[in-house]
């Protein structure tokens, strides 16, 4: 997903799917609808064939109710209606996203569920809201269901320590004030298993691989999607050079804390050098540069 210039990323319905009228009526989750039972089959289908322990890509509580919400009509509740926000949450974790993972849990027992939760990053509504309506609903989903522990969000970003230049952030609103610290405290909550440092990331490469191996993780470290499209490059050569150097930096120190001992996780996905999103205008020959960095990384590993 590249993200617009105007707004956080999501879905654009053309309409809202709910509103402040009828917010409360939101159906459940059902288990028989068409998609629910191609999404279970294919999950199963791919831990048959695959012999791997399958990821669900699912949307976080705070972005799906921007979602079916609308991104814009969300952000102005969260200022002027903030227990609307809650109820909502509440009702999207409680009617949807529960059971909906106990569903595919009890499908396939050992998958893994991956919440996907960019429009509730802090660079989109802020540190505070990030951490009261993005983080607090998903730690409850974890610490509240027997299958918690199969549950994880990958995709938090934006920390900003004193004086770090940004990275990553396409528009000039997207920027966060968050500490290090807090940003790292709530990867860790909602991502136990690995340490992800991503592009929108502000701390220096070494602060993370350090805080890794401090605490024992896998690392994990993400090329931002911006810097591989097309339409956001304008000297594809220059970029192709810059991505391949840097990404043969960011193996590096993965396989630096790799050696200082931190447990290699299992998981398919995401890869320890992954690219955080690609769609159309991805340009291939800047998407090989991840993978020849990638080469040139692991050189007389």
């Amino acid at each position: 997903m590249i993200y617009t210039e105007a707004q956080a990323p999501g879905s654009d319905p053309g309409e809202p799917l709910v509103n402040q009228d009828n917010w409360q009526d939101l159906p459940p989750y059902n288990p028989a609808d068409p998609v629910a039972k191609i999404v279970r089959e294919n999950l199963h289908q791919m831990a048959r064939l695959g012999g791997i322990e399958p990821v669900a890509h699912l949307p976080a509580p705070y972005s799906l109710a921007a979602e079916i919400y609308g991104q814009e009509f969300l952000i102005v509740a969260l200022t002027e209606q903030p227990e609307l926000v809650t109820g909502l949450l509440d009702m999207i974790v409680e009617r949807v996203l529960v059971p909906w993972c106990a569903d595919l849990v009890a499908t396939v027992p050992d998958v893994w569920l991956e919440f996907s939760d960019a429009s509730g990053s802090p660079m989109f509504i802020g540190p505070e809201r990030f951490l009261e309506f993005a983080v607090k609903p998903v730690r409850k989903i974890i610490a509240d269901n027997p299958w918690g522990d199969r549950v994880f969000v990958a995709n938090y970003r934006g920390d900003l320590p004193a004086g770090a230049k940004t990275r990553g952030r396409r528009k000039r609103g997207a920027s966060s004030s968050m500490s290090f610290e807090i940003m790292l405290e709530a990867k860790k909550q909602c991502c136990p298993n690995f340490l992800t440092r991503l592009e929108a990331d502000a701390a220096a490469l070494t602060r993370y691989s350090d805080t890794a191996i401090e605490l024992g993780m896998s690392l994990y470290v993400g090329i931002g999607a911006v810097r591989l499209d097309r339409n956001s490059v304008p000297d594809i050569p220059a970029a192709i050079t810059e991505i391949r150097q840097d990404t043969a930096i960011r193996t590096r120190e993965i396989l630096r804390v790799s050696r200082a001992g931190a447990p290699r996780n299992t998981l398919p996905w995401p890869g320890d050098i992954y690219v955080e999103d690609t769609n159309l205008h991805t340009q291939p020959d800047l998407f090989n540069a991840v993978l020849n960095g990638v080469k040139d990384g692991n050189a007389g590993a």
